[in-house]
């Protein structure tokens, strides 16, 4: 469970934790218990709000950086610890325990993630590091508060004993005045000095004892004050009073980008001169003297005197250079995830080109021969046995860029309306052979209306493929396999699939759909597969918006898989498109060129588009094919991309610029860059290898009738 969701789903066990601790500090104080769990249930939903808040890249590139928020949430951030800093003064609290108020809470949130079970990762390393962010920002809004009241306070105070004095002074200069109203005069400039003595004391106290770094600066810039903190940040104790000492107490200041900051330009400035109301979670980079650098975050509000004249300003600041730190090294380690992510990729690109390229040939023979009507029968089932086997190998290689595709967030649909019995119905045809080869009795149940969704047609086929291929393996030979088709309620559609297979055990079925998971070595060594199948299924499913599950009896007692979508309530069909003569007969008109550097699929490709009437001309590279286009016209080029003397891009785009030709590229390269470049080059169609004869055929009519 990601951090934000924890906070706001144990808000009270949290606050009971943290209100244990909390008790030692409010003994003595003059606050209501009630009202303080309200400022720490307030700044615990403010900093999930923060946490859960969708941001732009700039936006999460500025906190990460300690500027503090943008938008509602960061803003319920600095309100509940503004009124958490403010609510405390003149109650009993001194800083020490309005600090160990927010350490207590912080410690009650991270203990109770941490026991509750989660497994870290580069999400949990950036909540804690989020939720760090917004307990630092509400621990600085809450001394930022509590200071600045607290000297507003002092000087209020001072100003009404001066008040005072001036009152008295005015009096014994009237010799009129009585003994009695003498006495009362004394005693309220008595009471007013007791006044400021206390908020002197406090003020003092709030200075020497808190973590955060205080210090602050006439109107001038000259430093007034400061505290210990601010002292060990700095690494040396400016003097007070010294007009060369003007703005901050650091050697040298650097911007976050590291440009060098002139002092006159530091925040403290911008904030005394008026160019700045306040400055709220600035970063700045202190250089000291001996060359160490420290990265702090400053909040810096004006001081002003009785007319509403700026007189100088306050600013608290703290150290975050171990978060810093942190963020760098976690930052590098996303770079080095995501470059090994790219090579993963590149990798598996280049595995499905090696591996694709010749089971084209295979599957290509494969057709050539089964397109003989004497090939004896004997033959034909052998035929028939190495087809299944290569389907399964291409499968194999689909399933892992698959997977890639979707734990990189790269897997793309192409939605439109789907008639749901019509793909049940082919993909249950397409997957009968298998099913029937074991002797398995396939029942199907359609419902009289057909349903409608909005789904990928290819994808949506293919989690279908997923599960009946399932059921077929793991049922034995003369079981049954159920395919169901129903409205539920809810506007839903429900696809259905049922086995009497081996089933699945209780301990697997809650990991059922995880990549890689097929229970135990047993199972893959009885039948094979490398357990990809459901987890892609599942993505895909859910990138529908839908829902899968699975259920079972136990060992023995078979299994159900669960498919359910929206349903599309008024669809919207495609008009149908009239009959072409182009799609039959026309195809003897149509020349073909293809360029396969590949011999033994060229020599295959070329036979079988010859037999279904095709004009065809082969090429191994592509300077041959460039001399081919120049000798005579050609109304499609089907070609490869990577050939020998130049990419099947670069050769799409001479051809594009040369003559009226339609393009089809047949690779075994099939990542979303690839189908992407195709297009760009002025490829109309892209045919990942193991190429299907029939496909090919069925792209050259489509885009030579379209185009």
């Amino acid at each position: 469970m990601r951090l934000a969701d924890f906070i706001l789903a144990n808000i009270e066990p949290i606050l009971q934790e943290w209100e244990a601790f909390a008790r030692t500090i409010w003994a003595g104080a003059a606050i209501d218990p009630a009202a303080l769990r309200d400022h720490a249930e307030d700044m615990l939903r403010a900093a999930a709000a923060d946490m859960k808040s969708n941001q732009t890249s700039t936006q999460q590139t500025d906190k990460s950086k300690g500027r503090g928020g943008n938008g509602m949430e960061s803003a319920g951030v600095n309100r509940a610890s503004e009124s958490h800093g403010t609510g405390r003064v003149d109650t009993g609290f001194d800083l020490a325990s309005v600090i160990a108020e927010y350490r207590a809470l912080r410690a009650s949130v991270i203990r109770l993630w941490r026991e509750s079970g989660p497994n870290p990762d580069l999400h949990d390393l950036d909540d804690l590091i989020r939720f760090n962010e917004s307990i630092d920002q509400s621990l600085s809004g809450a001394v930022l508060a509590y200071t600045t009241l607290v000297e507003h306070a002092r000087k209020a105070a001072m100003d009404e004993r001066l008040r005072g004095d001036r009152e008295l002074r005015e009096m014994n200069d009237a010799l009129l005045m009585s003994s009695v109203q003498q006495h009362e005069l004394a005693d309220k400039a008595e009471k007013a000095e007791a006044v400021a003595r206390g908020s002197e004391e406090r003020y003092r106290t709030l200075f020497e004892l808190g973590p955060v770094a205080v210090y602050s600066c006439d109107a001038s810039g000259v430093i007034q004050d400061f505290n210990r903190r601010a002292v060990e940040l700095w690494a040396r104790k400016p003097a007070l009073g010294d007009t060369d000492e003007r703005f901050c107490g650091s050697f040298k200041l650097f911007r976050p980008d590291g440009s060098f900051m002139p002092h006159e330009q530091c925040p403290m400035a911008e904030v005394i001169s008026g160019k700045t109301p306040k400055v709220r979670d600035a970063e700045v980079l202190i250089e000291r003297q001996d060359g160490s650098r420290v990265t702090v975050i400053v909040n810096i509000l004006p001081l002003k005197n009785q007319r509403g004249e700026i007189a100088g300003a306050i600013n608290c600041f703290y150290d975050i250079t171990d978060r810093k730190q942190a963020e760098n090294a976690l930052e590098m380690a996303r770079q080095q995830a995501e470059a090994a992510n790219r090579d993963k990729d590149r990798f598996l690109a280049v595995l499905s080109h090696e591996l694709r390229t010749p089971l084209t040939s295979v599957m290509m023979s494969i057709t050539a021969m089964d397109m003989n009507p004497n090939l004896a029968t004997e033959i034909r089932s052998d035929v028939a046995m190495i087809r299944r086997n290569m389907e399964l190998e291409a499968k194999l290689i689909d399933d892992l860029l698959d997977l890639s595709r979707v734990t990189s967030g790269k897997l793309r649909l192409s939605l439109e309306t789907v008639e749901v019995n019509s793909a049940m119905h082919h993909v249950c045809e397409t997957c009968r052979p298998f099913i029937l080869e074991k002797g398995i009795h396939l029942h199907i149940d359609l419902p009289h209306e057909t349903p409608f969704v909005k789904a990928d047609p290819g994808r949506l086929q293919q989690v279908v493929w997923n599960l009946l291929r399932n059921a077929a393996k793991f049922t034995p030979e003369r079981g049954d396999i159920h395919v169901n088709i129903s409205r539920v309620p809810g506007d839903r559609v429900r696809i259905q699939i049922r086995d009497t297979g081996i089933g699945i055990p209780p301990e697997v079925l809650p990991k059922i759909f995880d990549a890689f998971e097929q229970g135990d070595a047993n199972i893959t060594r009885q039948f094979g597969g490398m357990g990809l199948g459901l987890s892609i299924s599942k993505a895909l499913v859910e990138m529908h918006q839908g829902t899968i599950r699975a259920e079972t009896g136990g060992r023995g007692q078979g299994s159900t898989f669960t498919v359910e979508l929206p349903l599309l309530t008024a669809p919207e069909l495609a008009p149908a498109q009239p009959h072409s003569p182009a799609d039959n007969g026309g195809k003897t008109k149509l020349r073909v060129l293809v360029v396969e550097d590949h011999q033994d699929t060229a020599k295959v490709l070329g036979r079988l588009l010859r037999a279904s009437g095709y004009a065809v001309k082969t090429a191994h590279n592509a300077a041959t094919a460039l001399q081919l286009a120049a000798a005579e016209p050609f109304d499609v080029i089907v070609s490869d991309i990577g050939l020998p003397d130049m990419t099947g891009y670069d050769l799409m785009k001479e051809i594009k610029s040369r003559y009226p030709m339609k393009g089809i590229a047949m690779s075994g390269y099939g990542m979303d860059e690839d189908l992407r470049k195709s297009h760009e080059a002025g490829f109309s169609d892209h045919i990942v290898k193991p190429a299907n004869v029939a496909r090919l055929e069925r792209s050259i009519r489509r885009i030579v009738v379209r185009d």
